[in-house]
């Protein structure tokens, strides 16, 4: 789809606390469960992530900047977290 000016390129998040996940990384106390203390341990950059986050990857994407030479990237934005983990 290059050709046709069509890029395709994603942004990975990593673990940001939503209202669908939340009961499976805060107990109702708002501690954390042993999943997110697990998370914790495998993040480099603090331990989750906001979706304010996700702002800076998309305005990159979106940007003339990255238009010549990326395409069928993946921008991980999750603290860390992969490089931990391979």
């Amino acid at each position: 789809m290059g050709p046709k000016g069509v890029r395709v390129n994603s942004i990975t998040p990593g673990f940001f606390p939503r209202n669908k996940n939340r009961k499976l990384l805060f107990h109702d106390d708002g501690s954390p469960t042993p999943r997110t203390k697990s998370i914790f341990g495998a993040h480099s950059h603090g331990p989750l992530g906001e979706a304010t986050e996700l702002v800076g990857a998309a305005l990159f994407l979106a940007s003339p900047q990255s238009q010549q030479l990326c395409h069928g990237a993946r921008y991980p934005v999750d603290g860390g977290f992969l490089a931990q983990t391979i």
